[in-house]
């Protein structure tokens, strides 16, 4: 749906230097074109003073002038020899420019630039040259002798190949491909040669064209002058062999050029009218052979025929008769693809394709004598004429492609006067404000109003049949809002045609019918437009036009180039009514215009673009202003903005998108502006990398480069790969796509339909606002997040608006307790003014209640009915199936009774079942039946297992075990008993009787409801019966302090004693031993027990207390005491209760004993925090070395910081260095036995005292990532706790009572040590934390950081975040270092000086 943008046209000659020849003795004719980035001319000179009659001049045409010229004919050895023609091409690679002369030589000419330019002669065919063209790499040369040798030769005229150009011996031969008699009339047996030796070939009888590949070309060749058909060869470069033989065609042409990518070969063909006149005939006797015999379905499988005869008949329509020149395509193995028509009475003389493999230059020969150039493309399987350019009074034209710079394309086209036009072009789309679609092809003008209705081209709505070749078209908008499209065309008129009803151009005709059983086939639906005078009368000057834009209505801008190559702005005035045409102002110009658009914002404006990318307005009043910003390069695709500060945005060549002097987008393959979007204009972008982008234009203005995309980011999605914008409806959400291979594709991005879908909830227009969610497929969840919680009191009117049960039902199976538009929302990032941070509490509770209020308020049953479905999913969403099932259940006795009284006719068609299938399409089926049992209605589970996929075999069973049982509370028993409610069931054989009391029993100690059925069970005998149970139920699991107290509760004062004893509590044991009237031998012997289980359990001042209390034990007192760790109670008990001799005798061996394992102890854990804190200070050096390694690296590498805290890979090759192993242990004072209060008493109601706890070991793995985290964190173990301070310094204090002063200032010299170096490490350790242990910062504040400092602001935010100990570091030191002064360990007189 492209059209061809003409932006600029260059003319110069190229035929002569320095103008000193006389034209009246000098007369010259073009014979070759070629060249790159330069043109090189070849033509004859021949003047009557000149002692030679003939020259053939090679010229070099240079930025619009000839730089050089030479003369082939000095360097000839032959004098007498006249050219009649002669044959330009050019090797690129060897920059070598070799003339082949109908004489048979070979020139050659070096246009490196190194060196004089001379010709060469580098060889001679015999017979003369028909045909002569390089290989695209320059590498090979094939060359077609006048006696019809095929000659390939490398580049150093070696020669490679060499057969007849006729040749039948074909290495693929077509099995169509019948053995008759060729054009020349031979057989294959039969030498051509003697034909080719009585009439040469001549150039304008062989044509050559090589794939892009260089693995193939082919040739044409015409013998026997006009009339006979030539016949295409395709030659295989490889193996150096004819690969195939075209298919026989009337009329071929030697006319051939072969697609670049090697596609389609396209040949000319033109028939003359005898020769129409039999393929008519041949036509009507194959139709009507294929026709007998057939079914009628069968005849209508020629789609081709119709779609050819359908094109027929619209040219006709057209007023263009089919013209006997076509183009047929051909495939490598020489069978026929396809074909075009050319309309007009012409025939085709060149053809030559765009390098890209998307355009076709083709030259065409009018039996009036003119010369037309003529633009092709294909698209959807149709071919359009896009571009067409008249010469008159020239008898020979030829062209050549251009890349131009920037992008683009530029034909060059070189006529037999020597006058040499180029003119450079852009693809764009012509669409209007309202969507419509505007295609030139040929004399027409292809509409298509989108946003009325999408139809993939070929097809179109109307057709506007201009009956002229159009140059450039434009819309607007007339008076009563119809639009009105109009056209240049190339005689300088305008044809304009305008709608009738808006934008409706299908609307607006009366198509006729026809009959399923007519065979007549009509083409596009055609419009006349209106045709004013030409413009050129007006302005004689002006040589061509160029661009053509509406201003308003009844004015209209064109751009005019004068025949001294100056632009000029052309203003008229048109009245729509009777096609009159005034000239109102003009303007010239100061440079070269390459595009010329509407001003979106002032309709009395223009905008147009010089090739320098500076941009200027154009008003009314004839004044030109310059725009406030121009473009840093010249664009191709421009659109004005509907803002007021006058900037516009452009698309260069290179997929750079500009806003004004600002690059903000790069990679871009084509935009759109959407002007009428509900959130206001929205820029659309589509990218190289298959992706569509739409973003607020109001922030695209704001930004200096649009942001990159994040993961989530519903403003982007995928599309179909080279899809591009053709242009955006308005008053809609879609954007119309259109694919390379020309099919049209409908999408409605998100960030589009959000905002409308907003617009609708403003208004209340829930009917709207569902469709766009609905059909978008946007999250539902949208409808009721948007400004929580007015969803609540508008859910009468939104449910009144939907009035489908189905989907309002749908839309509360969609909730969700997360907000879409809150925080890290799915829509938070497009609709940004309607997010919210605050989190929306108990949606799906509050929205399922807001329904049932509105459905409970309804009149009638039946209306209530209505929303049954609804009703259902406000229970199952909330977790109550078994209320939806009851809802059911009344739904079902309803219809009952309403069929008993009224008649089975009458029954409602909104039944039970219908809600109940409703259900288990998002319920499974299990669940519900479940819920059916768990109330105890098992003719609703009935019900669900017959409407569910299994079958129903495997619950009846169940079903009847159920239904047969008489007693209604042992039923509901054995229900929950399945359903595995065992407190139900409980609570039902308890409500069944006393005969039952055994069954509760066991059911309540089988699954741990002893404690249940106490509160259920008022008799005193039968709470005597579980509290006893009880107590054996927790003494089997070990929880004894707990089981006596429920054996005292029965009334078994032995098992309570029993079971206190085994918990190692002898306080209420030797109380209920006292109870039970035991005598004093009894509880000497239960306290011995007790003491010798509560040593072994290291709950050694339980055990003391024992033995000093009821054993009198002094000695073991005092012992268990020290081993304990309370050493002024030992000392206490030993001097008060015994001597001082057992001071000596007990305490003092025990004394020197911990403290030596304290000292020892001490020494190695300070040895065990230096050794790891070197380790640590090594890695820290390791790790800064490969930081700043890697800030010297690319740049790039920082954007993977954009969504990572920090670089796991950054440790792990810090790590990878390290190859000597050491070993870590947790051992340590901390937790060895050296401290009898490390130990936390394993006795207890709930513990089993021969249990103990046992602390997990962190292994430091060497090498691995987390090393540095773990050495840190075993180095903040490694702190003394404070219960071996606390007996330190109770010791330091026994050593200096009994004499050893010295040795207690020795233990609490190393304590100190320790704990003083485990701070420096500590200190060192916070102020440089390991990866892991530094802080983290929140993603919100890093995104703010990006937003406004990009990445290199974020990189260093976050190496500053790293030297930052995390909260939760700082936390676990500070409260290591509070917990030491709580703790008094440190004696004044044991102090250093």
């Amino acid at each position: 749906m492209k059209n061809v943008i003409v932006v600029s046209e260059e003319t110069s000659h190229a035929v002569h230097v320095d103008g000193t020849l006389e034209h009246d003795t000098v007369s010259r004719r073009i014979l070759s074109m070629c060249g790159d980035d330069r043109v090189f001319v070849c033509h004859t000179e021949e003047s009557v003073e000149s002692v030679r009659e003939q020259s053939v001049v090679v010229s070099c045409v240079e930025e619009g002038s000839v730089s050089w010229e030479i003369d082939v004919m000095d360097e000839l050895g032959d004098g007498d020899a006249t050219v009649s023609d002669a044959i330009l091409c050019m090797s690129l690679s060897h920059a070598a420019l070799c003339v082949g002369l109908s004489t048979g030589h070979i020139m050659s000419i070096d246009v490196s630039g190194v060196g004089a330019m001379v010709a060469e002669e580098v060889g001679m065919i015999e017979g003369g040259i028909a045909g002569m063209e390089w290989s695209p790499d320059g590498e090979m040369v094939v060359i077609v002798g006048g006696y019809g040798q095929c000659l390939l030769l490398t580049a150093a005229w070696d020669v490679l190949m060499e057969m007849s150009v006729w040749s039948t011996a074909c290495s693929d031969p077509q099995p169509t491909a019948a053995p008759e008699k060729d054009a020349l009339g031979l057989d294959e047996s039969e030498d051509p040669q003697a034909v080719f030796r009585e009439t040469p070939l001549r150039m304008n009888d062989v044509s050559i064209s090589w794939r892009g590949d260089c693995r193939y070309f082919s040739t044409v060749v015409r013998v026997g002058g006009c009339d006979s058909p030539g016949r295409i060869r395709v030659w295989n470069v490889d193996d150096q062999v004819l690969h195939a033989i075209g298919e026989q065609s009337p009329g071929t042409l030697p006319v051939v050029a072969w697609q670049p990518n090697g596609r389609v070969l396209c040949v000319a063909n033109y028939l003359s009218d005898r020769q129409v006149d039999e393929v008519g005939m041949l036509r009507q006797m194959t139709h009507a052979q294929g026709d007998q015999g057939q079914a009628p379905e069968v005849r209508h499988v020629g789609a081709w025929k119709r779609e050819l005869k359908r094109r027929e008949e619209a040219e006709k329509l057209r007023g263009e008769a089919t013209g006997p020149s076509r183009v047929f395509l051909y495939e490598r193995n020489g069978l026929q693809h396809g074909e075009f028509v050319i309309p007009g009475d012409c025939h085709v003389e060149f053809m030559e394709w765009s390098s890209d493999s998307k355009t076709l230059a083709i030259v065409l020969k009018h039996d009036s004598g003119a010369i037309s150039v003529q633009i092709w493309c294909r698209s959807n399987w149709k071919w359009y004429n896009k571009f067409t350019r008249r010469f008159v009074g020239v008898d020979k034209v030829r062209v050549m492609w251009q890349d131009a710079l920037g992008g683009g394309a530029r034909l060059c086209m070189l006529t037999s006067d020597g006058q040499l036009t180029k003119i450079g072009f852009v693809w764009g789309y012509h669409t209007s404000e309202y969507g419509t679609v505007g295609v030139v092809d040929g004399r027409s003008i292809l509409v298509t109003p989108m946003s009325e209705c999408m139809i993939p081209p070929p097809m179109c709505a109307v057709e506007v049949g201009c009956g002229k070749p159009i140059i450039s078209l434009d819309f607007t908008v007339a008076e009563g809002g119809n639009e009105l499209v109009g056209a240049l065309l190339d005689d300088g008129s305008i044809a304009y045609a305008i709608c009738e009803d808006g934008c409706d151009w299908a609307g607006c005709l009366e198509i006729p019918e026809l009959s399923p059983e007519s065979d007549e086939v009509l083409g596009n639906p055609l419009v006349h437009p209106m045709l004013t005078d030409s413009l050129v009368m007006e302005h004689s000057d002006i040589k061509h036009y160029r661009h053509f834009v509406w201003m308003g209505s009844r004015k209209c801008v064109v751009v005019g180039q004068s025949s001294s190559g100056v632009d000029s702005i052309l203003q008229y005035g048109i009245d729509l009514e009777t096609s009159a045409v005034a000239f109102e102002n003009a303007t010239e110009l100061e440079g070269r215009v390459v595009r010329l658009i509407r001003d979106t914002g002032d309709a009395n404006r223009v905008v147009f673009e010089f090739q320098d990318g500076s941009l200027y307005y154009y008003s009314s009043e004839g004044q030109v202003i310059p725009a406030a910003k121009n473009f840093p390069s010249c664009c191709d695709c421009i659109a004005s903005l509907p803002s007021s500060s006058g900037v516009l945005m452009g698309l260069n060549g290179t997929g750079k998108l500009c806003l004004g002097d600002r690059v903000i987008a790069s990679d871009v393959a084509s935009f759109g502006i959407h002007y009428s979007s509900k959130g206001g204009p929205h820029l659309l972008y589509t990218l190289r990398s298959n992706f569509i982008r739409t973003l607020p234009l109001s922030e695209v203005e704001d930004l200096d480069r649009v942001p990159p995309v994040v993961p989530g980011d519903v403003s982007v999605r995928a599309i179909e790969d080279g899809a591009v914008i053709v242009t955006c409806p308005h008053k809609s959400v879609d954007v119309i796509l259109q694919a390379p291979r020309g099919n049209l594709e409908i999408i409605k991005p998100r960030a589009l339909v959000l905002p409308a879908l907003v617009a609708a909830l403003e208004e209340q227009q829930f009917k709207k606002a569902w469709t766009l969610a609905t059909v978008n497929r946007l999250d539902l969840n949208i409808l009721s997040d948007y400004k929580w919680p007015q969803i609540l009191d508008t859910m009468s009117s939104f449910m009144e608006s939907i009035q489908s049960d189905v989907d309002v039902a749908g839309f509360l199976q969609a909730l969700s307790d997360t907000s879409v538009l809150g925080k890290g929302g799915l829509y938070s990032s497009v609709l940004r003014s309607s997010s919210s941070d605050e989190k929306i509490e108990n949606k799906i509770d509050s929205v399922c209640k807001a329904v049932q209020k509105y459905i409970v308020s309804l009149d009638s049953d039946m209306d209530r009915r209505h929303w049954l479905c609804t009703e259902l999913t406000t229970y199952t969403k909330c977790n109550n199936i078994g209320r939806a099932l009851l809802r059911i259940k009344d739904v079902k006795e309803s219809d009952l009774n309403i069929i008993n009284n009224q008649g089975i006719e009458c029954a409602p068609k909104i039944t039970a079942e219908s809600g109940l299938k409703h259900m288990l399409l998002h319920i499974p089926e299990n669940d519900v039946y479940l819920a059916a049992l768990a109330e105890y209605e098992l003719e609703i589970a009935y019900m669900v297992i017959t409407h569910s996929q299994r079958d129903p075999g495997e619950y009846l069973a169940q079903l009847q075990q159920f239904a047969v049982i008489e007693n209604g509370s042992i039923k509901k028993a054995e229900i929950d008993k399945h359903l595995q409610r065992y407190d139900r069931a409980l609570e039902h054989l308890i409500q069944a009787g006393a005969e039952f009391f055994n069954d509760a029993l066991t059911l309540a100690t089988s699954h741990g409801l002893l404690r249940n059925m106490l509160a259920l069970v008022d008799k005193k005998d039968q709470r005597k019966i579980i509290h006893r149970t009880l107590g054996d139920y927790l003494s089997s699991k070990s929880k004894y302090e707990d089981a006596g107290l429920a054996y005292i509760a029965g009334e078994e004062l032995e098992h309570a004693l029993r079971a206190y004893r085994l918990a190692g509590a002898w306080k209420p044991a030797i109380t209920l031993a006292t109870r039970l009237g035991k005598d004093e031998n009894y509880i000497i012997d239960l306290a011995s027990r007790l003491a010798n289980d509560l040593e072994e359990a290291h709950n050694f001042e339980e055990a003391a207390i024992l033995m000093l209390e009821y054993l009198r034990k002094v000695p073991d007192a005092v012992r268990l005491y020290a081993r304990a760790g309370n050493w002024r109670e030992a000392l206490r008990v030993a001097v008060s209760l015994g001597s001082m001799e057992m001071v000596d005798s007990v305490l003092a061996p025990v004394a020197a004993d911990v403290a030596g394992r304290l000292l020892e102890g001490f020494k190695e854990d300070c040895d065990r925090v230096q050794k790891y804190w070197n380790r640590l200070q090594e890695l820290r050096e390791r790790r800064a070395a490969m930081d700043a390694m890697k800030a010297a690296a690319d740049e790039e590498a920082l954007l993977e910081l954009v969504s990572k805290d920090h670089d796991p890979d950054l440790d792990q090759e810090a790590a990878s260095v390290i190859t000597d192993m050491s070993i870590y242990t947790d051992a340590s004072l901390a937790t060895t036995a050296a401290s009898g209060t490390s130990f936390a008493s394993t006795i207890g109601g709930r513990k089993t005292m021969n249990k103990k706890k046992k602390k997990k070991k962190t292994k430091i793995r060497q090498g691995s990532p987390e090393e540095e985290a773990q050495l840190a964190q075993h180095i903040l173990s490694l702190l003394p706790l404070p219960s071996v301070c606390n007996e330190t310094g109770q010791l330091s204090e026994f050593l200096v009572f009994i004499g050893h002063e010295d040795d207690a200032a020795v233990l609490q010299r190393a304590l100190k040590e320790l704990i003083d170096q485990q701070s420096q490490a500590c200190a060192d350790i916070l102020s440089h934390p390991p990866p892991g242990k530094s802080f983290d910062l929140p993603d919100s504040i890093r995104e703010i950081v990006f937003n406004h400092g990009g990445v290199r602001a974020l990189h260093s935010v976050d190496q500053a975040m790293l030297q930052i100990a995390s909260p939760e570091l700082q936390i676990n030191i500070k409260e290591g270092e509070a917990s030491m002064k709580n703790v008094h360990w440190k004696w004044e007189v044991l102090r250093d000086p």
